[in-house]
């Protein structure tokens, strides 16, 4: 009886190296993490130190977005935030993950004791409201959902010393098939697969 062991170890290897990569959910923001060198494509109405990109306190790439200081504080009293915002294409009752990195820093080092707030809405509900007091990046993820077919993404920031930084903002769909990608065989490990495969078949050529 010949062996089919070959032409297995031929086919596992051909549907290894074509098996497509998970898709990422799109993320809805333009330029979610300034690294145009500039706030092109979010619209600030502040008028009194408005917010800026800003380089080198970047969590990632060479800019994040700076909200500096403003006076007097009154947190949360408006007019005395920063605050800039974009418009994005939404599916009515669609879950939205919103995700970015956030952090106070003060001109002369770390702040930790400095009441800097920022405050993150959705379409005009808020979804994140607190004060900062890391001086380190740090991952924050809310949730909201969508009530028509264009939403205004909003940042607010208040800061009476230093300034907040946020960076690597993201806007994606929730849901089956919209989530962060699973964990897919890379290159390196799909040539070592192969290598194993066809290393396997001509064991089994040999022993005919």
């Amino acid at each position: 009886m010949r062996s089919t062991v070959p032409r297995f170890a031929v086919a596992a290897v051909v549907v290894a190296l074509s098996a497509p990569r998970a898709a990422h959910a799109q993320n809805l923001l333009y330029n979610p993490g300034f690294e145009i060198g500039n706030l092109d494509g979010w619209t600030s109405p502040t008028n009194h130190m408005p917010p800026r990109s800003f380089t080198p306190f970047a969590h990632s790439g060479l800019y994040a977005a700076e909200m500096p200081s403003v006076y007097p504080f009154n947190y949360p009293g408006p007019p005395n935030y920063q605050q800039f915002g974009q418009t994005i294409a939404t599916t009515v009752g669609q879950s939205y993950d919103v995700s970015f990195w956030a952090m106070n820093f003060g001109p002369n080092g770390p702040i930790p004791n400095n009441p800097n707030g920022l405050r993150i809405l959705f379409g005009g509900t808020t979804l994140f409201d607190q004060q900062l007091t890391n001086s380190t990046w740090q991952l924050f993820t809310v949730h909201g959902t969508a009530t028509s077919t264009s939403t205004w993404f909003e940042i607010d920031g208040f800061s009476p010393i230093g300034s907040n930084f946020i960076d690597d903002l993201s806007v994606a769909a929730a849901g089956p098939g919209a989530g962060p990608p699973t964990t897919t065989p890379e290159p390196a490990t799909l040539a070592l697969l192969a290598t194993g495969l066809l290393a396997l078949g001509a064991r089994a050529v040999a022993r005919r």
